[in-house]
């Protein structure tokens, strides 16, 4: 889950067409997913909720090793998680242009779990992840 943020205590943001993925550096996502859109008032927090299924996608050699040595016996891997959205910004009548917003999270630990390590989580301490408008 990623915890949104809205620490302006004067503008809400209404966030279109949220996509999250998930990838390995440096490579192309290996899972995308399409979440609902949301709306934050003033100094609001969200959860966002979802789920990423990996089916079919190519892992190259170098991305495969991680995953043999750390992933096979139900250890951690670290991926790149990236969230991206098109934002507008309001104060009453007043609005923002839309604007792409993007989340970059690097280094966010996945443990795996489940019969055969088929199943993944996302482990670790929250952190704080890097916004470009």
């Amino acid at each position: 889950a990623i915890l949104a943020a809205n620490p302006n205590a004067k503008l809400s943001v209404t966030y279109f067409s949220p996509l999250a993925s998930v990838s390995f550096a440096p490579s192309s996502p290996i899972a995308v997913a399409s979440l609902a859109p949301f709306s934050q008032g003033p100094g609001n927090t969200t959860t966002l909720a979802f789920r990423l299924v990996v089916d079919d996608a190519y892992v190259g050699p170098d991305d495969a090793a991680p995953l043999k040595s750390g992933g096979g016996g139900g250890g951690t891997v670290e991926v790149q998680v990236r969230l991206m959205a098109v934002a507008v910004f309001d104060r009453g009548g007043w609005r923002t242009r839309r604007r792409v917003m993007r989340v970059m999270c690097d280094g966010v630990q996945v443990v795996f779990r489940g019969k055969n390590s088929t199943e993944a989580a996302f482990n670790g301490p929250p952190r704080r992840c890097d916004v470009v408008l």
